[in-house]
């Protein structure tokens, strides 16, 4: 069933987040995924409370399921009360814990990359400005069936110094991180070509002969 899923972050207990701006670059591994690092492990910001204050993380699934060779367009809107600076960064995980997918970027748009380190993921880059919000948007393209896939998604904002060292201001940061599931589509099963045997043209037949019939089942 096809339908547009909308999710806005209230509270989620994981802590993990985009590791920083550090010279207005970012770096794969802080998405809050399994394995990736969090608010622990980096010391380029100092949230003390990740997933609390007045900024936010909106996510929005153009489906509620997905189709392989079908794109799933996302939308993600970073918002913080005062903040000028923000960012993202985002993986596909499957049930076996590997990145599956391919992250697409639309011709022309500076805003986004894509990197592989352990996961391949999509973040913003240092075109990161922006009024109390910024919003980005992309595609997800399942090339098979990877099973149920959770997007794990970890954003940053800030209030920017621009100084000596160009960095967020200690004590003005938000954190927060989500994980969405996405289910593969199920299809019902189909039968199809259904065929008796012996054919109409050897009927009618006696008691005593074998009748067979043949189906094809189909289950996506």
């Amino acid at each position: 069933m096809a339908g547009i899923m909308i999710v806005t972050v209230i509270v989620i207990i994981a802590a993990g987040y985009v590791q920083g701006h550090q010279g207005g670059d970012l770096d794969p591994g802080y998405s809050s995924a399994p394995g990736d690092g969090d608010c622990t492990s980096s010391a380029c910001h100092t949230d003390a409370n990740p997933n609390d204050g007045e900024s936010s993380l909106d996510v929005t699934l153009s489906v509620e399921e997905y189709v392989p060779g079908e794109d799933v367009d996302i939308d993600v809107v970073v918002s913080g009360s005062g903040h000028d600076k923000f960012g993202f960064e985002m993986v596909v995980i499957n049930g076996n814990g590997d990145s599956v997918g391919n992250f697409s970027i639309e011709v022309g748009d500076t805003t986004l990359v894509t990197a592989s380190d352990g996961y391949d993921y999509i973040m913003s880059n240092s075109e990161d400005d922006g009024n109390e919000s910024l919003s980005w948007e992309f595609a997800w393209a399942p090339s098979e069936h990877h099973g149920d896939v959770t997007f794990y998604i970890a954003s940053m904002s800030c209030i920017w110094l621009v100084g000596p060292t160009e960095e967020c201001q200690v004590g003005d940061e938000e954190a927060w991180d989500l994980s969405l599931p996405l289910v593969q589509q199920n299809r019902a099963p189909t039968l199809t070509g259904g065929q008796v045997s012996p054919g109409e043209s050897n009927w009618p037949i006696s008691a005593s002969d074998s009748v067979g019939f043949q189906v094809t089942y189909t289950d996506l």
